[in-house]
Order: C-alpha cells, then sequence, then structure tokens
C-alpha cells in the first residue's frame, strides 16, 4: 500500500500523515471522509492512511509490546501461547505471526490460527 501511494500521488505516507494531523480531524471515518473529498482517495487509501495517522494499525506498534499488554494480569496464560507459537513453527517458515492489540493471527496464505488471551473467567478461545 504504501509503494503504491507514492506511485499514485507522488507524495510518500509521511507526507499524508502530517496532512491528516494538520487537519486535526482525529475519528477514523472522518479521516476516509475527509481524504476521499478532498484529496480524491479511494477508500482503500484512505483507510491505510487513517490507520497510520492514528496509529491503529498493528504494524505501527512493536510486536513485542502488543503481546506483553495482551497478556498482562494474564501471564499465566503465556506459556501456553509460547507452546503454540513454539508447535506451529514446526509448520514451516512461510507463516506469519501477527499480534494485534489482543489477539494473534497464525497466517500462511490464510489465517489458520487465533489466539486470544481471555480473562480469568472467560475459557481461552481458539479457532
Amino acid at each position: 500500500m504504501e509503494k503504491g501511494l507514492l506511485e499514485r500521488t507522488g507524495k510518500s505516507l509521511a507526507h499524508w500523515v502530517k496532512v491528516v494531523e494538520d487537519s486535526k480531524i482525529e475519528k477514523h471515518k472522518a479521516i476516509i471522509d475527509f481524504l476521499k473529498s478532498e484529496h480524491g482517495f479511494t477508500y482503500g487509501y484512505a483507510n491505510f492512511i487513517a490507520m497510520k495517522a492514528r496509529k491503529a494499525d498493528a504494524g505501527s506498534h512493536n510486536p513485542e509490546d502488543l503481546l506483553k499488554n495482551q497478556y498482562q494480569g494474564k501471564e499465566i496464560l503465556r506459556p501456553i501461547y509460547e507452546k503454540l507459537i513454539s508447535e506451529i513453527s514446526r509448520l514451516g517458515n512461510d507463516i506469519t505471526q501477527t499480534p494485534k492489540k489482543d489477539s494473534v493471527s497464525m497466517i500462511r496464505k490464510k489465517q489458520f490460527a487465533f489466539d486470544q488471551a481471555c480473562d480469568q473467567n472467560t475459557d481461552r478461545s481458539w479457532t
């Protein structure tokens, strides 16, 4: 997306993030609407810039910090995650682990596993 943005507009992601910051718009949908109406973006590029400007995408965060926060107060569950990752890693080196704010996706072309640390009163869910 970032490369395509530069090719289509001639301006970097950093430029467009600054445009959003200068606009003082904070709501995600409002940023998308602004970029579409004022700068002619498609929804996909507008959403990409909005996510980056708000640092709302997983790529804007340190993966270890995401995991640390996910398991904060639930440290007893972290070894289960570590075992899961260990076993999945044995399936091949083409598997991507994508930590998010509240979960981790395991992807090989498509997501095939999902880990989410739940609170003590909820069963741990695996898909």
